[in-house]
Formats: structure tokens, C-alpha cells, sequence
């Protein structure tokens, strides 16, 4: 049975995506910045973190936020902490195993945090991805407006998009 859930964002916005924490609670992101976990019954307006492309709940309990303007942000409980990716305009997408391996995704490549910093993984070029998934540290796929890419936990194989012909 479907629940409708009145309108968290009061029709300013849209919600854009989602993502369930280890703790079982679901966030929903907002287009127009905002960040919203669901109690159960209600939405509670979490802080404001830029425009929201996705949302992934790592399994110790924290929030990764990926947006416009390279918009990255990690949410522990009510607190939020702004991270620099380097260089980025647009984040797509995260994706992770846990708080020391989480990997986003956008217009300029693949970057990786390690729990202590951001890397760019450079074997994987300068491609633009829109999503990132994997089902452990060893088997993530990322894919874009070029192909995909593997990490089978040591590096990244590309596989490029190749155009078929109709007919």
C-alpha cells in the first residue's frame, strides 16, 4: 500500500533524488537546495547544500550530497561539511562502500575520497558520467555520454560507446 506524503518542498521546488542511510531513513533531495529526511511520518528540512543532483547513504550513517557549482557535501546527522572536489562545475552522482570509499561522478571524470582526501582517478580521462554504482570496492561501473567505465578495485577499464547502424 502507497502512503501520499504531503509536499515537502510546499511547491518550490522539485524533488530531484534520493537515497536511504544505514540507519534505514530516507532523504530526498531538493532542486533548489534544500535536503530532507523522513521521520516516519513528516519531512524535516535538513541544511541548505546547493542544488541537489543525488544523494547516496554510505553504510556508517553519513550522506553525500553532489550537485551544480561542484556542489559536495557530506551530512552526519544535522551537520553538514562542504568538501572541494577540484574543478568541477557539475556533480552527477556518488557512489560508495563505506565513509573511506566513496567515489563521485560529473562533467570532468572519476574522483575518489580515501576518508582523508579527494583524488581524481586519471586512467579514466576526461569523460562526463551521469551515474556511478557498484556492488562493492572492487566492482563499480560509471557511466556517461561516452561509454562506461569498470573498477575492479585496482584500476579502471573504459569501454567506449560505439555508434550501430540502422538497417
Amino acid at each position: 500500500q502507497l502512503t501520499v506524503i504531503k509536499d515537502p518542498v510546499d511547491g518550490r521546488g522539485l524533488l530531484t533524488s534520493s537515497s536511504v542511510d544505514a540507519a534505514g531513513t530516507l532523504w530526498a533531495g531538493a532542486n533548489y537546495g534544500g535536503i530532507y529526511r523522513f521521520d516516519g511520518t513528516n519531512y524535516v528540512k535538513g541544511p541548505i547544500v546547493g542544488d541537489v543532483a543525488a544523494i547516496h547513504g554510505d553504510n556508517a550513517g553519513a550522506v553525500w550530497i553532489v550537485g551544480d557549482g561542484g556542489n559536495l557535501t557530506r551530512v552526519t546527522g544535522d551537520v553538514a561539511e562542504p568538501f572541494r572536489a577540484g574543478g568541477w562545475s557539475l556533480l552527477r552522482a556518488a557512489w560508495g562502500t563505506s565513509t573511506k570509499q566513496i567515489w563521485v561522478v560529473g562533467d570532468g571524470s572519476v574522483r575518489r575520497w580515501n576518508g582523508r582526501k579527494w583524488s581524481k582517478d586519471p586512467e579514466v580521462g576526461d569523460l562526463h558520467f551521469f551515474d556511478i554504482h557498484g556492488s562493492s570496492a572492487k566492482n563499480i561501473w560509471a557511466v556517461g555520454d561516452a561509454g562506461s567505465a569498470h573498477w575492479d578495485g585496482k584500476k579502471w577499464t573504459r569501454h567506449e560507446q560505439r555508434a550501430r547502424g540502422v538497417g
